[in-house]
């Protein structure tokens, strides 16, 4: 966020110059005659009507001993001011551009300071957006809104999207990393399955300290009203950044995503990914979600489990135990592939809140 002072009135340099004139007991007339401009030319200089140039500034600097640079300083004063002023006249008429965000929440983000009237919020959320005015953000987001629908969901909200690829994009911007490196990559997912901590909401903390050491940055940002986005895989610089969001607030679906992220990240390199319930009908998240499952647990471990369990509690958990995984990932897998009604065993699932999980 950009703070700059910013004045309630700024004087044209003719002000000065009149000023200067008078003190001088000098006539216009007489000005005119010594930097060879009409009086007319010298009234509407006078009068603000007419732009100081840097050569008429090089002439005051030889008649009355002014410096040039003083002289272009006050005009490039006025006229930034005038510009402004242009500006938030603009802005008033776009202050309805703030009713398709999240308003409160994006206080909560520091993206909008607390107390800003709508035009000085709607300035802060351009510059946080990194664009000039409603229409550049059509052109840098509205336009790319085919490319999350294909993932996404045609009903994903595309303005609170924005925002939260914006923010977790610069929390991972922020950070100094290697060149990425797949194979390593590979290996420290390997690691992180070996942990015996896949499932567990505590140990999504580790991850970005994991990761940063092989090149890849990960955030674990907030879900946004409206947007029903649960990960990401964003590309910069050639590094990968992997994006969860606490939408789901269960610990192994925000696993499953991280996975099915990572697997985007090596089955799908250098492509942009925003996903919320990993469409099936697209090859690359089918891809992308057998990876995952298959990480996670073994498709030839599953079948046998899937063939001989009842799937009670007990059962759940012996074979989570069994595959060094929390109860919740196996639980997951079954509801998923509806073996079991999304509404059975809450009890082996661990909740992930947003006030815990935020990256500092």
């Amino acid at each position: 966020m950009v703070n700059t002072y910013t004045p309630d009135l700024v004087f044209p340099p003719g002000d000065t110059l009149r000023d200067l004139l008078n003190a001088r007991e000098m006539q216009q007339a007489e000005l005119a005659t010594r930097i060879a401009m009409s009086e007319k030319a010298v009234s509407h200089l006078m009068n603000g009507k007419m732009a100081l140039t840097h050569d008429t500034a090089l002439k005051l600097e030889r008649v009355l001993g002014v410096d040039a640079t003083f002289w272009t300083n006050l005009e490039n004063n006025y006229r930034e001011f005038l510009t402004r002023q242009k500006e938030n006249e603009e802005f008033e008429k776009e202050v309805s551009f703030l009713k398709n965000f999240p308003l409160k929440e994006l206080r909560k983000l520091g993206v909008i300071s607390q107390g800003k009237n709508k035009v000085a919020a709607l300035k802060e959320l351009f510059s946080f957006l990194g664009v000039a005015n409603s229409d550049a953000w059509q052109r840098q987001y509205g336009t790319t809104s085919a490319q999350f629908r294909r993932t996404s969901g045609a009903d994903d909200n595309i303005y609170a999207t924005s925002v939260l690829l914006r923010w977790a994009t610069a929390k991972s911007t922020s950070l100094e990393l290697p060149p990425f490196d797949p194979e390593a990559f590979r290996t420290a997912l390997g690691k992180i399955r070996e942990s015996g901590r896949v499932g567990e909401a505590d140990y999504l903390q580790d991850l970005p300290k994991i990761l940063a050491e092989v090149g890849v940055s990960i955030v674990i940002a907030p879900s946004l009203p409206k947007s029903k986005v649960s990960g990401a895989v964003q590309w910069n610089q050639k590094r990968p950044f992997i994006l969860l969001t606490t939408r789901h607030k269960v610990a192994d679906v925000t696993w499953f995503t991280f996975f099915h992220e990572a697997a985007h990240v090596l089955l799908h390199e250098g492509q942009a990914f925003v996903d919320t319930e990993f469409e099936e009908v697209i090859q690359q998240e089918i891809e992308a979600n057998a990876w995952a499952a298959t990480q996670i647990i073994p498709d030839s471990k599953w079948a046998e489990f899937v063939a001989a369990s009842a799937f009670t509690p007990s059962n759940i958990v012996n074979f989570a135990q069994t595959m060094a995984l929390h109860p919740g990932m196996v639980l997951g897998r079954l509801q998923r592939e509806k073996h079991v009604a999304y509404t059975r065993h809450k009890q082996l699932k661990s909740s992930i809140y947003d006030e815990q999980f935020l990256s500092e």
